[in-house]
């Protein structure tokens, strides 16, 4: 498990999907919101909602995944920043459909 910020309070995440998909909605959902009655993503543009045609919510997932390079790069404990080096290459490839799916039911 990792901390992060959320919000004002530090919460311990898993290094799993579930987690990935709490760092989604932690670091971007202020630009982002699913509507599951479309099914559909909605991107902030700066003036309104506008569903995600363009499929920004994987790019944010893309740099969510890449951040865990940078917790790991700060952990002091070996072993645990090894973990995270781990699985952050893990998470790049395999793991980023299901974060988008997953951070669609997140209620952050």
């Amino acid at each position: 498990m990792t901390d992060h910020k959320v919000g004002s309070k530090s919460k311990r995440l898993p290094l799993t999907d579930v987690g990935n998909a709490k760092r989604v909605i932690a670091q971007h959902g202020e630009k982002l919101r699913y509507c599951p009655h479309w099914g559909k993503w909605l991107i902030w543009d700066g003036k309104r909602w506008a569903v995600d045609e363009k499929n920004e919510v994987m790019g944010l997932a893309k740099d969510t995944a890449m951040s865990l390079y940078d917790e790991a790069k700060i952990c002091k404990d070996v072993g645990k920043r090894d973990a995270l080096f781990r699985y952050a290459r893990t998470s790049q490839y395999r793991r980023l459909s299901a974060v988008t799916k997953l951070s669609g039911g997140e209620s952050a």
